[in-house]
């Protein structure tokens, strides 16, 4: 018995180009809407909760010596002592802070939560339209509503849990540097194992409730046996998607580069001659370079999307047989 997950690396190349050759407008257009809703248009690796990077170094450097903080004053009264009048803090006012959070909470509720849960129903959506080689959005989509709201429901209570144990770290390392490396280190492999977790749940869970008109638990029970016994499968699975998802994030970056320099050029030349003629006209290159970026940007990363879509399929086919 060979590796699935190593066999399949070529079928799911073949299934691809059956699936976009010849090229039809109609259902590269399809694919690139589904590929837009289910955020995964830029096919670049990560880590599936994405946070803010900071550099220090960079703003050690702006700052001179990053382990001295020069105090300035006024009529000798430090920054700190101006901020603080009669014991309040009057840097930022809680009014202020309360409708920060309010803000952030409605566009959490009214943004966030519902593109996620459209981003759970066309996950069901790509891989119907796979596996029955048929794009059809409309359909497939009041087929899998139910499958996407149990879906979401998983996402939403994931991201809390996930958030949740970040915050504890937090208030746990505020009260100690050594428990924080502590909380840190027994974190690390609890998240290996609910990132883990959420591919399977991604990757077969899904499928066995496309397939089997299962609920996601009952899901998840009827695949368990077959992960079990098949778990080095499973393993090699992993490792093996996970290059394969690196090299599709390379290919498509450098092919994303390549094109951004291609509409660059003619913009900038078209832009500089017509600001010869009024400086306001260098806008409407601009414009038009921007749209095709972005219209190109999804056409490009449909290929990438179904060989992936396409893999996941066929390595669960082989496991579920």
């Amino acid at each position: 018995m060979g590796w699935y997950a190593l066999e399949e690396i070529g079928e799911a190349l073949e299934e691809t180009r059956d699936l976009l050759l010849p090229f039809d407008i109609k259902t590269w257009t399809k694919l690139a809407v589904i590929v837009l809703l289910t955020g995964s248009g830029m096919n670049l690796p990560s880590t599936g909760f994405p946070g803010p990077q900071t550099d220090t170094g960079q703003h050690g450097d702006m700052m001179g010596d990053s382990t001295q903080v020069p105090e300035y004053s006024t009529s000798g009264i430090s920054v700190p002592e101006l901020a603080v009048s009669g014991g309040e803090f009057t840097g930022i006012s809680s009014s202020a802070a309360g409708a920060v959070v309010a803000v952030l909470l409605i566009l959490f509720i009214f943004i966030v939560l519902p593109l996620i849960l459209l981003g759970s129903i066309f996950e069901f959506i790509f891989y119907k339209s796979l596996i029955d080689k048929d794009v059809n959005i409309s359909k497939n989509f009041s087929d899998n509503l139910g499958n996407g709201l149990r879906y979401f429901a998983f996402r939403v209570i994931y991201m809390f849990l996930a958030l949740a144990m970040i915050g504890a770290a937090i208030l746990l390392g505020m009260t100690s540097d050594a428990l924080l490396v502590a909380v840190i280190l027994a974190m690390i492999p609890v998240f290996l194992v609910l990132t883990v977790f959420a591919g399977l749940t991604h990757d077969f869970v899904l499928l066995r409730m496309l397939e089997q008109e299962e609920g996601l638990l009952e899901a998840w029970r009827s695949f368990w046996p077959e992960l079990i016994s098949g778990w080095k499968q499973v393993l090699v699975y992993i490792f093996t998607k996970f290059f394969l998802q690196l090299f599709v994030g390379v290919a498509s970056a450098t092919i994303i580069l390549m094109f951004t320099v291609s509409v660059a050029i003619p913009v900038v030349i078209a832009g500089f001659l017509l600001s010869l003629i009024a400086e306001v006209l260098f806008v409407i290159p601009l414009l038009l370079g921007v749209i095709l970026w972005l219209i190109a940007l999804l056409y490009i990363g449909v290929p990438f999307r179904v060989y992936i879509y396409y893999y996941i399929i066929l390595v669960y086919h082989d496991l579920s047989s």
